[in-house]
C-alpha cells in the first residue's frame, strides 16, 4: 500500500534519493535523513552536500518528467507486416 501511495502522488514526503527543493539552492537529491531532523542533501546546482532542515525542503513530483513522449513510439503500418 505505502508504494501505490507514493505512485498515486498521496504521500509527497521525502524520500532518500528522491528530488527535493530548497528555497536557497535549489533542486538536489535527498541523501541522507537523521534523527534529529536534518537532511544531507546533494544540491545540484551547486555539486555539494548540505545539511539542511527537513521543514526547509519540500518533495519535488519526478514521476511523469521521466516518462518518454509518445511521439518516439509511434508506429508506421508497416511495422505489422513483418
Amino acid at each position: 500500500m505505502a508504494a501505490l501511495g507514493v505512485i498515486g502522488g498521496v504521500d509527497t514526503r521525502p524520500r532518500l534519493g528522491g528530488l527535493v527543493r530548497h528555497e536557497e539552492w535549489g533542486i538536489g537529491t535527498l541523501a541522507r535523513i537523521m534523527p534529529n531532523g536534518k537532511v544531507t542533501v546533494q544540491f545540484h546546482e551547486a555539486s555539494q552536500a548540505r545539511i539542511v532542515r527537513l521543514a526547509d525542503i519540500t518533495s519535488v513530483c519526478s514521476i511523469l518528467s521521466n516518462v518518454p513522449s509518445c511521439k518516439e513510439y509511434t508506429l508506421s503500418p508497416l511495422h505489422f507486416l513483418y
